[in-house]
């Protein structure tokens, strides 16, 4: 006897694989666009990278 129809689950399969690679698109955007920003930042004041990302993780 089977409860759950083998279509069903290889249709949530579908929806959450789908799901799950939507959420890391959208993360890698956000993440490009932050560090993007961050580039911009610190060019624009001519810091080294250790010089920026220094005062970021101890300014605070």
């Amino acid at each position: 006897m089977t409860i759950i129809s083998t279509g069903f689950v290889v249709t949530l399969l579908v929806l959450v694989s789908a799901a799950s690679l939507a959420a890391l698109v959208l993360m890698a955007a956000g993440l490009g666009n932050r560090l993007a920003f961050h580039r911009r930042a610190r060019t624009s004041r001519h810091e080294s990278i250790r010089a920026y990302y220094g005062h970021l993780a101890l300014g605070h």
